[in-house]
């Protein structure tokens, strides 16, 4: 295939130059002296790469790149642009439509080398034709997301009531898949998205690539059998599959006056990447421990089957009362707090719990309601994170389901839109009092929503796939913000970046990290990565070699959120970080009328003779601030200095140091 550039500049010496400089680079040229023209040539010939000015007539350069992002396929953009307009251009990275900008005069030979590894960059784009294995099958849709075939594979891998017919849009017939999520695959092709469904608590997984001009592939999988799901066989003699399961609940409804029972739902996190990284005996590992712990604490007449996926059903007689029920919840899911020996690697496995309660009061109700409402109940857990607390079903949960729906959709789409932002956070030596790094922090305004909070979209891109996309977006911004800030001539410090658990987990994560620094034209030693206690140790074997490449780079490490999570002198050997910081919960234990701060002296004297740096995070009393610079901490960082503020705000901070001693 041809390697075809598009150069667009409205001044006609800069063009020829241009054409002069590229003539003997072997790709196809096309030229235009406008955004408009640039536009037409780009849906008429699809060229790979995009070489623009920034000011341009009419369209600048960033919004003609967010229209070609819109084409099929999405030609790689680069921006020529003056030190002038370095905030603008900064605008333009922050919209993840730019892959590099090169400020002028250009040097020729880097100027070649840019364009170079924009065509790299396209190639790679391209996802390889899809082989689809057990519990999987391949769509083929329009732009429009019509299915241009029937597709009974998928109506027989889904179970679907209704059929999937030529012509019809994927997104109306697929439970759990809108029009948002259904563009956001269409437009970012090799990237996954997870639909998790109420009912039957299946996970489907959907990526998509461009097979031509006029056509999409859709491969879509399950988290059943091959996939990394669990089969009833693989279990107990007790264990139902989810027919039977059904058949029982409506045995037992018809006598709920006299025996009450309780609907539990279940799902063990991360079957499929257990699968993937351990093996099959891992996995299956796993459901021989689950299965113990039922047998340990449950009735002989409790129930358990399979829901499909990663969730499981569990039908309890004779537990009325709500307080009994979280009882016998909370000792079967104890020993999921702590890592479990899988094939002699430590792999932390969150469980997560819902339950209904049915009993002489009970509403009238079906089978398949039970099932619904006890796995709205653990959906709630999971999306709030909380492991190992199981959730009573109330119909405020409908709500929230609703809501949060809403919330998910306009995540999808989210970053085309421009509606996230970064703030930084300074982080001052207690030494000097000289802000010698900074926290960046994710910050989203929905145009239909407003502010949503960080704690509600993070979780929520964790669970559906768009972490790596935003993950990908915050590293790039970061990176390319210290870029600007050295062309301006500010003093730059390290900027530091919180790694969510599945970013960690991806097996492209040091090329990834490394490409972007590389495309943002900073350096590896303007990067630190803040990770958690439970994202590490998840599989903390894995992520240490990971670790161990980022920091072979440069990148400095810290273990954020410290005492929060598995906290053991044990795993905390086995990784390779360089600062430990101290979650606030701690800081806040530091008053005068409080003596268990002093637990905060013996983390710092501990990591210093572990050889860790160690930050105090949320630190906001003068009191704290005392009392930490007399424990020798290192860093601190919280409001007591500054709460999170714009880049121009600390730009201007660490050229005036106003807290310097």
């Amino acid at each position: 295939m041809a390697r075809t550039l598009l150069l667009i500049d409205d001044e006609a010496p800069i063009l020829r130059t241009l054409k002069r400089l590229f003539r003997r680079s072997g790709y196809t040229l096309l030229t235009a002296e406008s955004a408009e023209e640039g536009l037409a040539l780009c849906m008429e010939h699809s060229p790979q790469v995009v070489l623009s000015d920034f000011m341009l007539p009419g369209m600048n350069g960033s919004e003609l790149l967010q229209k070609t992002a819109e084409l099929v396929p999405a030609p790689v953009g680069i921006l020529l642009s003056g030190h002038a307009e370095l905030n603008l251009v900064l605008e333009a990275l922050n919209s993840g439509q730019v892959f590099k900008f090169i400020t002028k005069p250009w040097q020729d030979a880097e100027l070649l080398l840019q364009v170079e590894r924009g065509f790299e960059l396209f190639e790679r784009q391209q996802v390889a034709p899809f082989v689809p294995q057990e519990g999987e099958c391949v769509l083929q849709l329009n732009a429009d997301g019509e299915l241009l075939q029937d597709a009974p594979q998928a109506e027989a891998l889904l179970q679907l009531d209704h059929p999937l017919c030529r012509g019809n849009r994927l997104h109306a017939l697929l439970p759990g898949l809108t029009a948002e999520k259904l563009n956001h695959l269409l437009h970012h092709p090799g990237h996954s998205i997870s639909l998790l469904q109420e009912f039957s608590a299946r996970r489907i997984h959907l990526c998509a690539r461009i097979r031509s001009r006029d056509v999409y592939e859709v491969l879509l999988s399950t988290r059943a059998g091959a996939q990394g799901g669990v089969e009833a066989s693989q279990l107990t003699h007790r264990v139902l599959k989810q027919t039977q399961i059904l058949e029982q609940a409506r045995r037992w409804l018809s006598n709920k006056a006299t025996a009450p029972f309780m609907v539990v739902c279940l799902e063990v996190a991360r079957f499929k990447e257990i699968n993937r990284q351990l093996g099959f005996m891992a996995s299956a590992q796993l459901l021989k421990v689950l299965s113990q712990r039922l047998d340990q604490c449950l009735p002989a007449e409790a129930l358990f089957g399979v829901l499909g996926g990663e969730q499981f059903a569990v039908l309890v007689p004779n537990t009325g009362a709500e307080s009994d029920a979280e009882v016998m919840l909370q000792h079967l899911m104890r020993p999921f707090e702590e890592p479990i020996p899988l094939l002699g690697r430590p792999v932390l496995i969150p469980l997560f719990a819902g339950y209904t309660l049915v009993n002489a009061t009970t509403p009238e109700v079906d089978a398949e309601t039970l099932l619904q409402q006890a796995a709205s109940a653990v959906h709630y857990q999971i999306r709030a994170g909380a492991a190992g607390v199981a959730r009573l079903y109330d119909a405020n949960l409908d709500e929230d389901v609703s809501n949060r729906d809403k919330v998910e959709n306009a995540l999808f789409g989210a970053l085309e839109r421009n509606e996230f932002s970064l703030v930084y956070q300074p982080k001052v030596s207690l030494a000097s009092g000289r802000i010698v790094g900074a926290e960046a922090l994710l910050r989203w305004k929905s145009s239909k929503l407003g502010v949503i909070s960080p704690a509600i979209f993070i979780p929520m891109a964790e669970e559906n796939g768009l972490i790596n996309i935003i993950g990908d977006w915050v590293l790039a911004a970061a990176c390319a913000q210290v870029r600007v800030w050295r062309l301006q001539d500010v003093p730059t410090v390290p900027i530091s970046v919180n790694l969510a658990a599945p970013q960690l987990r991806n097996q492209s994560l040091v090329s990834r990290v490394t490409g972007i620094i590389n495309e943002a034209g900073s350096s590896p030693e303007d990067l630190k990565i803040e990770l958690t206690e439970t994202s590490l140790i998840q599989d903390i074997d894995a992520s240490a070699e990971r670790i161990e490449q980022l920091r072979s780079l440069g990148i400095g490490i810290a273990l954020d959120d410290f005492g929060t999570g598995y906290s053991s002198l044990s795993y905390l050997n086995r990784l390779p970080i360089d600062v430990l910081k101290i979650d606030k919960c701690f800081i806040d234990e530091i008053s005068p009328d409080d003596n268990r701060g002093r637990l905060v002296k013996h983390i710092i004297n501990m990591a210093h003779d572990l050889g860790y740096e160690v930050i105090a995070e949320g630190v906001e009393t003068q009191y704290q601030l005392d009392v930490l610079r007399e424990y020798d901490c290192d860093i601190v960082q919280g409001y007591i200095y500054s709460a999170p503020v714009a880049a121009d705000t600390l730009r201007e901070m660490l050229r005036e140091q106003p807290f310097e001693n």
